[in-house]
């Protein structure tokens, strides 16, 4: 944030600002019963039946939590892979440790975000978007390659 001098205001002046967190609204009851979320359900249910340990999601759309389900159980599996069957369940404030996932997710939702505003072509050449690039093998791939 930048401000400008005024009249009245020295640099030294400390100023507070505070940014509230967006305020969601529940409104899963109204989507309880939406095809496409029963279709999703039954997609992970069954994921997780033949081996999937868990999983989470929440949708929201214009402000308003519209879908949000839990699915398995915390640490599922033993290290050799059999199922343990007494694994607490997750809940819709179970943590996970993203890790290193979340630079692929951010990466490919700033990749569609440009894309859908015809800010970024898919089919361009790498080289043509990082002119500095040299190294041979990549300078020939297209966005959508990599």
């Amino acid at each position: 944030m930048q401000i400008s001098p005024q009249k009245g205001i020295s640099a030294s002046d400390k100023i507070d600002v505070k940014l509230p967190y967006p305020v969601l609204i529940d409104n899963t009851k109204k989507y309880r019963d939406n095809d496409t979320f029963k279709a999703m359900d039954k997609l992970i249910k069954a994921e997780i039946k033949n081996g999937y340990p868990s999983a989470q999601i929440v949708v929201i759309h214009n402000g308003q939590i519209i879908k949000r389900s839990a699915y398995g159980r915390v640490n599922a599996n033993t290290q050799d892979g059999k199922r343990i069957k007494s694994a607490p369940k997750v809940t819709n404030t179970t943590l996970y440790d993203l890790a290193s996932n979340t630079k692929m997710w951010a990466t490919n939702m700033a990749i569609q975000k440009l894309v859908s505003e015809k800010k970024l072509n898919i089919d361009a050449k790498v080289n043509t978007i990082f002119q500095l690039l040299r190294i041979k093998r990549v300078i020939r791939l297209k966005v959508k390659q990599i």
